[in-house]
């Protein structure tokens, strides 16, 4: 009998361990959500650089790009000599004295004959100056863009003076002195110039100048005044 009853008992505890297996086995296994692992930056570990667009800043000792000038006559270099080269120059600022001084004078001028005069060197030396200008284009050459001194001191001269003492004083340094020293220097280039085209405007504007003179010799009287030449002679 107590054989029986250990049997039972062993029997008894077999079941009660299936039922205990049975139970965990039907049991549903908890649901694992899965996660992103997320990266945490060493501190020690640099960032990454976020892409951006260079900028070009100037250095301060760097010299900055300088503005395009426009010369004479772009392309052409003077090969004139200095001789031909002095010509131009002394005839541009002889020319626009002219003009300066003949539109005093035709302002100030007593006389209706010396208003004439001046009047007459406005528009003839304007148009010799143009044509200076134009050839001193085509040879690359920068002309003057003033009277320079001594004219300039003789234009402020004029200004202040007024009636019969202008007159005298314009026809002598403008009409006379102005015109012989021009005369000269137009007769020089004709004779020793190297450019044909520089000596073609000399020859050209010289009996022009020549006549300025003989003029003002006619309304003043005066024929100390001459260039070497005979004034209005080829």
């Amino acid at each position: 009998m107590k054989r029986n009853f250990v049997m039972a008992a062993f029997v008894a505890v077999g079941l009660i361990a299936s039922l205990e297996y049975a139970s965990i086995a039907q049991s549903p296994s908890p649901t694992t959500t899965p996660t992103t692992p997320t990266t945490t930056p060493s501190p020690f570990s640099s960032p990454t650089p976020t892409p951006t667009t260079p900028t070009t800043t100037p250095s301060p000792l760097s010299s900055p790009t300088p503005t395009p000038t426009t010369p004479t006559n772009p392309g052409v270099r003077s090969s004139l000599s200095q001789f031909d080269k002095q010509f131009m120059v002394e005839a541009a600022q002889g020319g626009m004295a002219e003009v300066a001084f003949g539109k005093i004078a035709t302002q100030k001028a007593s006389s209706n004959v010396v208003k004439e005069y001046a009047r007459r060197m406005v528009v003839e030396h304007t148009k010799a100056n143009n044509e200076l200008k134009a050839l001193a284009k085509q040879k690359g050459v920068t002309l003057p863009t003033t009277i320079g001194k001594k004219n300039e001191d003789l234009k402020q001269k004029l200004s202040k003076l007024s009636g019969a003492k202008f007159d005298q004083e314009y026809m002598k340094e403008a009409g006379l002195k102005s015109h012989t020293e021009q005369a000269q220097l137009f007769e020089r280039q004709v004779a020793r110039g190297q450019d044909p085209d520089v000596k073609s405007f000399a020859a050209k504007t010289l009996p022009v100048v020549q006549k300025h003179l003989q003029h003002a010799q006619d309304i003043t009287g005066d024929r100390s005044n001459s260039s070497n030449r005979r004034p209005g002679s080829n």
